[in-house]
Parts: structure tokens; C-alpha cells; sequence
């Protein structure tokens, strides 16, 4: 039998185990130029996992006031695990790649900022899946992103939850079918939020110099607000 020439961005499984410190920063490097250049990013660096700030705090606010999100869809809380638990995974990686995308201040403001907002949302969720593609493509198979913003994948909101929330025509506002006990109809495109997995965004974009500030949806006007923007993450493992 005739060896198997495998290429570099799909490396035999049995071989990541023995990878060395300085073919793994390679690796990250390598992913991290590829990342730069994907359409809407507008930077994106490598830190710890461990340095990924996983706070009780970020879980309650989506409580206190109320999310529109907030048991809406499967991605969203109550059903992304335990604050402690997610902050155990998160920790337990070694790396992880964090991105952010730049958009208009009068998009994330005003009252019809969820119908402005609503591509950014998609798009940063696309965003997401691609990167977790790449990493795990160039052999790191446990890699797993977060996004921003609650699942609109197929438009889960209900109108109860929707009156100020007109991201989607009435239309298209049908329940989360995993809720339901069915399959996921976007399985491979849903992806949690990383407020949802009880990440501090903000906190944890501080270690870098980034532009990133709390903006509060329709509740600040777009002048006071320097900068908008949207982020996520991905585990790199």
C-alpha cells in the first residue's frame, strides 16, 4: 500500500498530540493572517484561554433586565450550561483566537437599531463558523466559536418578546425547534453567544488596545458613542 500524502490544513489526528511549542505557534500565526483577511474583520489577535474573563455578572445580566434572547432558542440561556461549568471548558484551552468587526454607531442605536443591526448579527455569526472551520481544518479538531447577539438563524423570536425587536418580519418570528424537541434546521451554522457562555467581552478585550465600549442598544444616543462593534471567539484546542 502506497503512503498517504495528507496536506498541511488536514493533518492526521494521531499527530496533533505530539506537536512541539514552536509548530503550534506556527500554526497559530499562520491562522491568525488568514483570519485578518477575512471580509468584515477588523482585528484580530491570539491570548490565552485562561485569560478569557468568565464572570457570574454577564449571566445575570441577561436576566436583569430581561434579554429578548433570553430562553428564546437553544443557544441562549438557560440552555448553555452553568457559569462554572463554561468558565472550567474556557480555561481548560490553552489559546484562544478573538476577533472583532467594526460597524456604523447609528446601526447599535436608536429604535430601529435591531432591523440595522440584524446583518452584522448574521454576518459576525458567520464570522464565528468560518474561523472554527479553519482551526479545525489546520488539525486543531476541538476548536469551538462564539459569536454575538442571540441565534437569528431562523428568525426564534416570538412577537411576545418581539414588540421592540423588529429584527425580523412577523413572518419569519417561528420558535427554536430544538426547543420544540426537534433537530436544529441550521445545526452547523447556530452557535452560542459568548455573553451566553458568561463571557465578560468587554473585560476580556481590554488586555488589548481595541475600541470596544458598552453601548445599551436604543437607550444612549449615537453621539455620545465613540465606536460600535461586534466580536467573538474561538477556543482553540
Amino acid at each position: 500500500m502506497s503512503d498517504i500524502t495528507f496536506q498541511r490544513d488536514f493533518m492526521p489526528v494521531q499527530q496533533i498530540g505530539d506537536r512541539r511549542a514552536a509548530q503550534v505557534q506556527q500554526d497559530l500565526d499562520k491562522l491568525l493572517k488568514r483570519v485578518q483577511q477575512i471580509e468584515g474583520v477588523s482585528s484580530a489577535a491570539i491570548i490565552r484561554g485562561a485569560d478569557v474573563v468568565v464572570d457570574e455578572k454577564v449571566r445575570w445580566k441577561c436576566l436583569y433586565p430581561r434579554c429578548f434572547g433570553y430562553n428564546s432558542n437553544a443557544c441562549c440561556p438557560p440552555h448553555t450550561g452553568s457559569v462554572e461549568q463554561n468558565r472550567q471548558l474556557i480555561h481548560s484551552y490553552p489559546h484562544a483566537l478573538i476577533w472583532k468587526m467594526d460597524i456604523p454607531v447609528d446601526h447599535m442605536t436608536g429604535e430601529d437599531w435591531g432591523v440595522k443591526s440584524s446583518t452584522y448579527f448574521l454576518r459576525d455569526n458567520e464570522i464565528a463558523g468560518q474561523i472554527e472551520n479553519l482551526a479545525q481544518s489546520t488539525g486543531y479538531y476541538l476548536s469551538v466559536a462564539f459569536g454575538g447577539g442571540p441565534c437569528l438563524q431562523c428568525g426564534v423570536f416570538e412577537q411576545s418578546m418581539f414588540e421592540d425587536y423588529n429584527f425580523l418580519p412577523a413572518s419569519q418570528r417561528a420558535r427554536c425547534t430544538v426547543l420544540q424537541g426537534q433537530v436544529c434546521r441550521r445545526f452547523l451554522k447556530a452557535r452560542p453567544a459568548m455573553e451566553a457562555m458568561g463571557i465578560d467581552v468587554i473585560a476580556t478585550f481590554s488586555l488589548l488596545d481595541w475600541k470596544l465600549v458598552f453601548i445599551g442598544g436604543q437607550t444612549n444616543p449615537p453621539e455620545r458613542i465613540p465606536c460600535a462593534a461586534l466580536a467573538g471567539i474561538v477556543l482553540i484546542g
